[in-house]
């Protein structure tokens, strides 16, 4: 039976206060901070705010919330950062206007629907979890032989090339 909760952000209380299933087997790490509103009356209340933060991180960095910049220059949350991102977005703000994303170290969602803010701030828990299991993932390397490219079989011949 599905446990039941008093008011929408007791599941991510739950999910604060049983850190076991968000633990992995690797050297990257990351540590979030949930906030969400004191005051709301379930059925009455006409938005739902979750602010996520990185508080500390290993081998990782903390700007791992990818944003992008809006035409009427307002911000939109994106996703949380794949190993891709963290190398091509730049920390604070865009630096090219043709390319509107970047990356910051909170993500601030609002939702219209309690269920569908808890939905997301467990969503966004499980890629973090996702981006750190990858990132353990691409330090494991296992070499998988050489290969000559060109043909050098003796260092006397000749040095003619054609063109």
């Amino acid at each position: 039976m599905p446990i039941q909760y008093q008011n929408p952000y007791e599941r991510l209380q739950f999910m604060i206060a049983h850190p076991e299933q968000w633990q992995s087997h690797g050297n990257h790490s990351v540590t979030l901070n949930f906030a969400a509103p004191v005051v709301y009356v379930s059925g009455r209340t006409q938005a739902y705010r979750v602010k996520i933060t990185v508080t500390s991180t290993c081998l990782v960095p903390e700007e791992i919330f990818v944003y992008s910049r809006m035409p009427d220059n307002s911000l939109r949350f994106e996703n949380v950062a794949s190993p891709n991102d963290l190398f091509e977005y730049p920390v604070g703000a865009p630096d090219n206007p043709a390319r509107p994303y970047f990356r910051l170290a909170h993500a601030d969602l609002l939702f219209r629907n309690a269920d569908m803010c808890v939905d997301a701030a467990v969503g966004v828990a499980n890629d973090v979890l996702e981006l750190t299991r990858t990132l353990d993932g691409l330090d494991q390397l296992v070499e998988l032989g050489g290969m000559v490219i060109g043909n050098c079989e003796s260092s006397s011949s000749s040095s003619s090339s054609s063109a």
